[in-house]
């Protein structure tokens, strides 16, 4: 919006630019100036358009307070790029191929600023390619794939301000309808290997799988590593909960170790060993499993084990903090 100077009343024309208006006075003769009609068109849009967009609220003559509403609502989601609400759940009824939304408010990071509000839950299909509404499809491209994690975004209409989410596989640059542009990642969704949803339950920025599985096994080599992606988001920072279970390819060992750690990292992971002494005063064993927390850099983390034999090593996650309020 620009300041819109006043029309001369003598002239009819608008003064220069930046000029202020001057009040009538009869008793001394000052003629005042006329009004142009935008300096009382343009601030009403302008009031309108936060209402509406920022506030997400239908105008209404009879509330004067709207204005202070809508930046009142803003401000409360500003703080920390927090989330509010818009917790994720397997949709009723379509539990292996539908996500549901809950109504909740985050502001938009890319594309453009400003709150984004959803105020009634909302159900994307990942199994067919987006379309705007309820119930409709959410894939931004291609097929749904096994094994998969992708992201699930809440977009925008530019135009109407119309809220939807989109389901990618990008976790930075989706490929968002013509028209939608700002946006905000939410969620993460993570397909099996039959290419179905795993189920999981959320409470607030925490996503637990139920039930949790065995994400991975993989034969290490002595003294190797092996590298193995995870059903989290692939960002940084991202808080996992995780059991390991080693076990040797052959044989019981008197000493017994494994380790994970995230990549990129030369420590900061989870580690746990049993030694029954020397030559195996107390025995041998075949196994053992523990449970801990990391913080992964890119959804994967290393395996390895102390052992001088190969050694099969299992992954499970238990659940995992999704970093969506930080922004990313």
């Amino acid at each position: 919006m620009d300041y819109v100077v006043p029309i001369d009343p003598a002239t009819g024309l608008p003064k220069a630019a930046g000029s202020p208006y001057v009040t009538g006075d009869p008793s001394t003769g000052v003629a005042g100036d006329i009004v142009h009609g935008d300096a009382i068109e343009h601030p009403q849009r302008e009031i309108l358009d936060v209402i509406e967009t920022l506030g997400g609220l239908t105008p209404d003559a009879g509330d004067l307070t709207q204005l202070r509403q809508a930046i009142e609502g803003y401000m409360t989601a500003l703080p920390l790029m927090a989330v509010r609400g818009l917790e994720t759940a397997p949709a009723a009824g379509l539990a292996t191929v539908a996500v549901t939304l809950s109504p909740g408010a985050c502001l938009a990071v890319a594309g453009g600023a400003g709150l984004l509000r959803l105020d009634a839950p909302l159900t994307k299909r990942m199994d067919a390619a987006w379309s705007a509404g309820d119930g409709a499809g959410g894939l931004d491209t291609g097929a749904v794939a096994a094994g998969t994690r992708y992201a699930l975004w809440l977009i925008t209409d530019d135009a109407a301000g119309t809220l939807d989410a989109l389901i990618s596989e990008s976790f930075t640059a989706p490929t968002a309808p013509i028209g939608w542009t700002a946006r905000r990642r939410i969620g993460t969704l993570v397909t099996d290997g039959a290419g179905t949803l795993r189920a999981w339950v959320q409470w607030g920025d925490r996503i637990e799988y139920d039930p949790a599985q065995w994400d991975a096994t993989t034969t290490v080599a002595a003294a190797g590593e092996a590298t193995v992606p995870l059903p989290v988001p692939p960002l940084p920072g991202v808080e996992v909960t995780l059991s390991l279970d080693v076990q040797p390819v052959s044989g019981g060992h008197e000493n017994m170790g494994v380790a994970a750690r995230p990549t990129g990292a030369s420590s900061r992971g989870i580690e746990a060993g049993i030694d029954t002494g020397t030559a195996g005063l107390f025995g041998t064993v075949d196994g053992i499993n523990c449970t801990g927390r990391l913080h992964t850099l890119d959804g994967a983390v290393v395996l390895s084990h102390p052992l001088l034999d190969p050694a099969i090593i299992r992954v499970r996650v238990q659940g995992y903090v999704d970093p969506r309020g930080r922004g990313i």
